[in-house]
């Protein structure tokens, strides 16, 4: 099942801690990395969402879960970062949740939730 294709009025890209710190009494600080790899977070904010859409974009978070990984595409994502692509190996972190308001009788507001890369 893939991803739904909606849009977005923003996507915050941020990185999970991967570090290990102590301080001995002795004042000196003793650090590691923990993983090889360095995860990114998203915070992705949808624009309003069409009743349709909501409805299958939460099927899919109800069929995924928290826990199932899934192939998403970063559409906003910087084609000059070495470091950066557009296809992302995530599960959700947060649930999907959406409110219809009477300014726009057919459309869901979705707040913005969060997805984890693995």
């Amino acid at each position: 099942m893939a991803f739904p294709t909606i849009t977005y009025k923003s996507i915050l890209t941020d990185y999970e801690s991967n570090e290990i710190k102590s301080s001995p009494q002795d004042g000196k600080v003793i650090a590691r990395r923990r993983f090889t790899k360095t995860r990114r977070e998203f915070t992705v904010q949808p624009t309003k969402l069409k009743d349709a859409d909501f409805l299958l974009l939460k099927e899919y978070y109800d069929t995924m879960g928290t826990v199932v990984s899934f192939q998403w595409i970063n559409p906003l994502y910087d084609p000059d970062d070495v470091n950066d692509s557009s296809l992302y190996t995530v599960r959700f972190m947060t649930p999907i949740s959406g409110t219809k308001t009477a300014t726009f009788p057919n459309h869901y507001d979705v707040k913005s939730f969060k997805l984890m890369e693995v």
